[in-house]
């Protein structure tokens, strides 16, 4: 489980740069004398690239920690997941 949260933290750290990135092309696009379609485009796609490979690896990680976890266990994943209180 270690191993797959180590994986999810460094792709949620990526993803954080890579959506920085696109604020900052965003920024660029707003601040020429006239609005910038192609740094627009860029921007999004980048924050659209960005997401789509952290949603895969959040999938990816849980599907990791389900495999290792009881059903006790997954009960109480559960319960954090939603919102609920795992402890009953």
């Amino acid at each position: 489980m270690s191993r797959a949260l180590q994986h999810y933290k460094i792709e949620r750290g990526q993803a954080e740069v890579d959506l920085r990135r696109a604020g900052l092309e965003l920024s660029d696009a707003i601040t020429k004398e006239t609005f910038c379609e192609e740094k627009a485009a860029k921007s999004q796609a980048l924050q659209n690239k960005a997401w789509e490979k952290l949603n895969r690896t959040t999938i990816d990680t849980l599907r990791s920690i389900h495999a290792i976890l009881d059903e006790r266990q997954r009960e109480r994943l559960c319960g954090l997941v939603s919102g609920m209180s795992p402890w009953g």
